[in-house]
């Protein structure tokens, strides 16, 4: 059996998995983002198309969002929108 090394985690998922700090932060700062804008069209009972209407934006823009998809800069293979 392998032995496994556990270290302690950060304030910071993203820093955990890697990232620099800087990115890290970036990253949490969008998260909470899209968690917002999922919270915001589940509490009003929209659908994405009724949320991007209400906030100018397209459809597919929302519905990145609301689904939690992300594009990482440092690593071009994760991820999977552009906003």
């Amino acid at each position: 059996m392998a032995n496994s090394i556990l270290t302690p985690d950060s304030a910071n998922i993203f820093e955990d998995l890697g990232f620099s700090p800087e990115e890290a932060e970036h990253l949490i700062i969008r998260a909470d983002s899209m968690l917002s804008i999922r919270g915001r069209i589940e509490n009003q009972n929209w659908i994405i198309e009724q949320a991007a209407i209400k906030y100018q934006t397209s459809a597919d823009r929302y519905w990145f969002r609301y689904m939690g998809q992300i594009i990482f800069k440092s690593s071009p293979g994760i991820g999977f929108s552009h906003f």
